[in-house]
């Protein structure tokens, strides 16, 4: 049953698991999972604890929005100005 709340995030307490119509008790449930086949269902009942999204505590910065001396104070360690290829830079679906 912990396998099951870390795939749904039902807790096992509010959990019903049924399988071939009948629903399993938690006690009873370790033998019927060694018990399973390969094409057998299980269905689970409960309500999902609410994820917690984790607001980030750092602002994103992207790099096209980046001043000219901030560019070069970031990327200072990697290519020497004169060693980047010609050419445009794609920016993704701008086209």
């Amino acid at each position: 049953m912990n396998q099951l709340f870390s795939l749904t995030s039902v807790p096992i307490d509010r959990m019903k698991v049924a399988f071939k119509g009948k629903f399993i008790k938690a006690n009873t449930f370790e033998s019927i999972v060694v018990k399973l086949k390969e094409n057998d269902t299980l269905t689970l009942i409960g309500t999902a604890e609410e994820h917690q999204v984790k607001v980030p505590t750092k602002e994103v910065r992207f790099k096209e929005d980046l001043t000219d001396q901030e560019r070069a104070e970031i990327f200072k360690d990697t290519v020497a100005v004169g060693d980047l290829p010609a050419g445009l830079v794609n920016l993704g679906n701008t086209c």
